[in-house]
């Protein structure tokens, strides 16, 4: 059974591999359009919502990433279509670990 917010988002499993390429796919990208390098290390947390209009789904991930020696989490907003296209939507560090 899968428990669905109010919002709509259910939560993912973070080791699964699907949702670990998304997470990869965040960082990768948020570096392309920072000039940034950070390095992916884990997924914490991952929910998503698919019952969106004109979208397959959107994801919200908590992300694990290394800028140089610093260990950072990171919320990551990424929307994948119909034609399995990804885009960022939104990347920001967020405190704690």
């Amino acid at each position: 059974m899968v428990a669905i917010n109010i919002d709509g988002f259910h939560e993912l499993d973070p080791k699964d591999p699907k949702v670990v390429e998304i997470g990869k796919f965040a960082v990768q990208e948020y570096n392309k359009q920072s000039k940034r390098i950070l390095r992916f290390v884990q997924l914490f947390k991952a929910k998503s919502n698919d019952n969106l209009p004109e979208i397959k789904a959107e994801y919200t991930l908590i992300i694990g990433a290394q800028d140089n020696d610093v260990l950072s989490k990171f919320e990551a907003v990424v929307v994948e279509k119909f034609n399995s296209r990804r885009s960022l939507i939104a990347f920001k560090r967020i405190e704690g670990l």
